[in-house]
């Protein structure tokens, strides 16, 4: 059996997203499926199209979602035990190399990864926080 390293692991979990993309964009073609994308695209205005389709196809309740950091800062904790929502997150990076003169010169990459966020039905208010999150 091959042993799973973290690189592994995060292969996978950008290979599992991108065939949940490609499934749900498959099945946009129905009428119901395309009015839930568009209801998704209402709530959810500061997150990509694709990552729309990700929450909607792994959480199609989902009013407002946010990463586990995030929640705790506006006063809410995910409960134990939750299942994350996997969207695809940019990840840019910086590489030094040596040009042909002997130089060294940054260059920008940008590459994906997932990233886990939740809904806000998975969380329960922190109590005595100073900015608890009222839901809209």
């Amino acid at each position: 059996m091959a042993r799973r390293t973290a690189s592994t692991d995060k292969i996978d979990h950008i290979a599992e997203a991108r065939q949940r993309l490609q499934d749900a964009t498959a099945a946009l073609v129905d009428i119901d499926q395309y009015r839930a994308h568009l209801r998704m695209l209402s709530l959810f205005h500061k997150y990509s199209w694709g990552n729309c389709l990700l929450i909607a196809r792994q959480c199609p309740d989902a009013t407002h979602v946010a990463g586990y950091q995030a929640w705790q800062y506006m006063g809410r904790q995910v409960r134990k035990g939750e299942k994350a929502i996997r969207i695809l997150a940019p990840r840019p990076s910086l590489r030094v190399v040596t040009n042909d003169d002997g130089e060294e010169e940054e260059i920008g990459r940008g590459t994906f990864g997932t990233a886990c966020v939740f809904d806000l039905a998975q969380t329960d208010p922190i109590p005595g926080h100073p900015r608890p999150f009222a839901p809209p």
